[in-house]
């Protein structure tokens, strides 16, 4: 809430034009906080875990959504030969 108000406050925000929001951080499953809880009008958020209510078509950026649980995730090894038929 009170990020909302400090980026009003910027002498360059005006209606958001020319801005773009990150959201990297939105919340966890199934309850993603993707308004930011700021007045964003045009500002473009570049975020994860839009819905189709939050989301702004022709506005905003979808990016994955950050997980640190895939921070101790070991991935297997690609094989390293590829056989064709």
């Amino acid at each position: 809430m009170l990020i909302g108000v400090a980026i009003v406050m910027l002498h360059s925000w005006g209606d958001g034009s020319n801005h773009l929001l990150f959201n990297m951080l939105p919340g966890i499953a199934p309850d993603y906080n993707t308004t930011l809880d700021v007045d964003r009008d045009r500002a473009i958020i570049a975020g994860g875990g839009f819905s189709t209510w939050s989301y702004r078509y022709t506005y905003d950026v979808a990016i994955p959504v950050f997980n640190p649980w895939m921070e101790d995730l070991t991935l297997p090894k690609p094989d390293k030969y590829i056989s064709s038929c």
